[in-house]
């Protein structure tokens, strides 16, 4: 059960450091700007040797990710 504090304040964090160890695990970075009042922004960067080009059209009619490229 949550004991209040961390629920309140938006959350204990966790997301944001699972997703920066999986983004690193795959050779990439996490950036992270933020502007008082206006938000955040984050980005995940990855070496360009470590993307694959998802097809459409015929291929991949519903545009679906590709597992296991």
């Amino acid at each position: 059960m949550d004991s209040g504090g961390s629920r309140a304040s938006g959350g204990a964090g966790l997301g944001l450091a699972i997703v920066q160890h999986v983004v690193q695990r795959r050779g990439g970075r996490l950036l992270i700007s933020s502007e008082m009042g206006e938000g955040s922004v984050f980005e995940a960067v990855f070496p360009t040797d470590r993307v694959v080009a998802r097809p459409t059209g015929p291929e991949n009619p519903a545009n679906l990710p590709l597992v296991g490229k």
